[in-house]
């Protein structure tokens, strides 16, 4: 097969159904709002390390869903994402757990602004807890269509709520699908069920 014959057999539309293609491209909208929000927010200072793995933690559900029948469930870029979140949240035994490294960032911010002689209320543990408890909340709202989609938001969940170990379950989910190569990642990326009148359904586990 040459390059030619090879590119169109990648970059060849999917061909979605019209309702299955708009879902999704709903689904990808919806996490650019109140959940992206979020992680711009004034309080993703407290921690800078919890608020970056936030960002690339729900920018997956973003490319898994954005404009399908182009990007065929975003492998290049969800890849990325999983890889990068799976070796900052499950270190080797030499490095500091993240847990811990997000708690002494708290208070390496609270004495840096301290010193600066500027307001610190923000800089605590609490304060961190109810913020990834908001933003998981929102990102719970999410629909989501397959297994990969629902694997992904609740990566995010599990995060925000600081279950480390259960959002890498949810991770390690992903990469599994990644490892099987780019055929079998697009068809479950891209799965999907319709009703007995055509309408797509949400995934249930």
């Amino acid at each position: 097969m040459n390059w030619f014959k090879k590119a169109q057999k990648v970059w060849k539309n999917l061909n979605l159904p019209d309702n299955v293609q708009k879902a999704f491209e709903e689904l990808a909208s919806q996490q650019r709002g109140k959940p992206e929000a979020y992680v711009s927010s004034p309080r993703s200072q407290i921690s800078q390390l919890f608020s970056n793995d936030m960002m690339h933690c729900q920018d997956i559900i973003h490319r898994m869903s954005e404009d399908p029948n182009w990007f065929k469930g975003g492998m290049e870029y969800v890849e990325k994402k999983v890889r990068m979140l799976i070796r900052s949240l499950d270190r080797d035994s030499q490095w500091m757990p993240w847990l811990d490294d997000v708690k002494q960032q708290i208070e390496n911010n609270k004495k840096y602004w301290t010193e600066r002689q500027k307001d610190t209320d923000m800089y605590n543990y609490e304060g961190l807890i109810q913020y990834g408890k908001e933003w998981a909340d929102e990102m719970a709202k999410l629909p989501t269509y397959n297994k990969l989609q629902w694997h992904a938001v609740k990566a995010a969940i599990h995060l925000g709520n600081l279950d480390v170990w259960t959002a890498l379950d949810h991770l390690y989910k992903l990469e599994e699908a990644l490892d099987a190569g780019q055929e079998e990642y697009t068809r479950q990326a891209t799965e999907y069920n319709l009703d007995e009148t055509g309408n797509i359904t949400q995934f249930i586990e």
